[in-house]
């Protein structure tokens, strides 16, 4: 079964560690958003659920921490960083044949990432006429500015057929950036001039991140200009694999495992308050070091390397995708135990995560599996033509 679920790569490398890391990014995530289900289920606000917890400003504080998982998405847009720069690295340090062809690489993002993504805002789309009535007309327009990632940028505020959508925004966003990014990173000789530039990028994003969430620019404030600095980390680390690749493919060491807790307990400490440039630098270090012990650490890389968990973490598309609606009508189904907000929050994980991934194996494997054959439009085009005949 796992390998019947198995993310299929155009790539001939698999890297199982970033799988795992896509596990650990969905899951703070998840647990995140059937949290936040959970208390719009019970008609509390965010603020009565972490008074409830112990309150949001004592880090034993259980509300501490559940505030805070949200930061899985930043990882995620490190994973992307990381994930479209290997190639471009790789053929520049002579690992690579063949130079990324950028016709091949735009039309490749379109075909692998779109057609689940459409089929998944149908789906909400359809659910929330059925369900809740919702006008057509503004369906239909939510829905075309939706798949066209251009939700956030016209509205300043997130997509109501599903909000969670608003990061695929700013994701696609750096999918065009990033080949001319990084062309113009590989064309500078010396790496210390590059981190240079790396390290300029990372804080002018900061600073504009900051600028847009003290200043209620809601446009922008979740727009790439944002977010560039936690793509870049993901760039940066992939600099230092590339040229280093012997280093972090053999020893594993159990100090990494330490610095990889640490770094851990880093991004969680440093996440809020997202507008300080302080905490956005030191956030994403946290995040580098992360990825750096995913490779090296004893404990850590094998269980980043366990087949469930990478599985797991290359369904995290499909996962991402449906979650958080699938939470909102899921949590109705649960009766009412009559215990504290802790107890029924434990109670509806442990219901909700299981329920909710394998309905997002089932997808994965129906809507988003299949497109992860590079050539599956030219099969079908194929087929077309033999039926005609």
């Amino acid at each position: 079964m796992l390998k019947n679920l198995q993310r299929k790569t155009s790539s001939t490398s698999f890297i199982p560690e970033i799988d795992g890391l896509r596990f650990f990014a969905i899951v703070t995530v998840l647990i995140f958003h059937i949290n936040t289900a959970l208390f719009k289920e019970l008609n509390m606000s965010a603020t009565e659920m972490t008074e409830s917890l112990g309150g949001r400003n004592e880090i034993f504080s259980p509300a501490w921490w559940l505030i805070r998982l949200d930061l899985g998405v930043k990882v995620f847009f490190s994973i992307s960083g990381f994930v479209l720069a290997l190639p471009f690295i790789m053929h520049y340090a002579g690992l690579r044949k063949n130079k990324v062809d950028l016709k091949q690489y735009f039309l490749r993002r379109i075909t692998r990432l779109e057609p689940p993504f459409i089929i998944s805002m149908i789906l909400f789309g359809a659910g929330g006429y059925l369900l809740h009535n919702n006008d057509p007309r503004e369906l239909v327009v939510n829905f075309l500015q939706g798949i066209t990632y251009s939700f956030v940028l016209i509205n300043g505020e997130f997509n109501p057929i599903n909000p969670v959508t608003w990061s695929l925004e700013t994701e696609a966003q750096f999918y065009i950036l990033a080949p001319f990014i990084l062309i113009l990173l590989l064309r500078i000789k010396k790496p210390l001039i590059r981190f240079s530039i790396i390290i300029l990028l990372l804080f002018i994003s900061g600073l504009a991140r900051g600028y847009f969430l003290d200043n209620n620019i809601d446009h922008l404030a979740n727009s790439i200009i944002a977010f560039l600095g936690n793509f870049i980390t993901g760039v940066a680390f992939c600099f230092i694999y590339v040229f280093n690749l012997k280093y972090f493919i053999h020893s594993k060491e159990a100090a990494w495992d330490i610095l990889g807790i640490t770094s851990i307990l880093i991004i969680f400490y440093f996440y809020k308050p997202q507008a300080a440039i302080s905490n956005y630098i030191i956030f994403n270090l946290g995040v580098f070091i992360l990825f750096a012990a995913a490779f090296k650490g004893k404990y850590l890389n094998l269980f980043l390397n366990n087949r469930i968990i990478y599985t797991i973490g290359g369904m995290c598309y499909s996962i991402y995708l449906l979650h958080y609606g699938l939470a909102i009508v899921l949590i109705k189904l649960l009766p009412d135990f009559g215990c504290s907000y802790g107890w029924n929050l434990i109670i509806s994980l442990l219901f909700l995560v299981p329920s909710i991934t394998f309905i997002s194996a089932i997808f994965f494997k129906l809507f988003e599996q299949p497109f992860m054959d590079s050539k599956w439009n030219k099969k079908l085009d194929h087929l077309f033509k033999k039926s005609k005949v």
